[in-house]
């Protein structure tokens, strides 16, 4: 998809997808979160958590994006806790016949990541912004294959990930 196309139905931050949670949308997602930070830890998986957060928040806000994006497709999540390795990681929902993987940050100009040893069964990664309120914006979409390029290939300071600026998505209404 080129460029121009992409611009063309690009919306403004003021009119993106907000997708509010119910309280027992935000327990399940607490619940889930903690559970898979447990799971992972219980499984030698390391936590590479470099802030200053509560060591669950960073899994409760992934379940929480993956709770809003699933809302707002009219799916239902995977709530499974079991972890997943680079061969693996399946993403965390399936639409339409794709495979969708959820990326959440705090960050309200966050960026949609990527790891460069992600396998290829994920055809879609979503970006959802967290506030630490029940409401999460979907920031956009992208392609693993318009992700997954040599120009995108940035170090954050972490190391080398994939990485779309959020202008380079596309809305979610385009995926529906």
């Amino acid at each position: 998809m080129g460029d121009q196309g992409r611009q063309a139905r690009a919306k403004t931050q003021e009119e993106e997808m907000i997708i509010t949670l119910n309280d027992a949308e935000m327990r399940l997602a607490a619940y889930v979160g903690r559970k898979r930070h447990l799971c992972s830890r219980a499984n030698g998986i390391v936590d590479k958590q470099c802030g200053d957060q509560d060591k669950f928040q960073i899994d409760i806000d992934g379940c929480m994006g993956e709770i809003a994006l699933c809302k707002h497709l009219n799916i239902y999540p995977d709530l499974d806790a079991k972890p997943v390795g680079q061969s693996t990681d399946r993403g965390d929902c399936e639409y339409r016949g794709l495979t969708i993987d959820v990326k959440t940050t705090r960050y309200k100009t966050g960026r949609l990541p990527c790891a460069l040893w992600k396998n290829n069964m994920v055809d879609v990664y979503v970006l959802m912004i967290a506030d630490g309120s029940p409401s999460l914006r979907c920031a956009g979409w992208a392609y693993a294959s318009e992700l997954k390029r040599q120009e995108n290939i940035k170090d954050l300071g972490r190391g080398e990930l994939y990485i779309m600026d959020q202008n380079q998505l596309t809305d979610i209404q385009y995926l529906i």
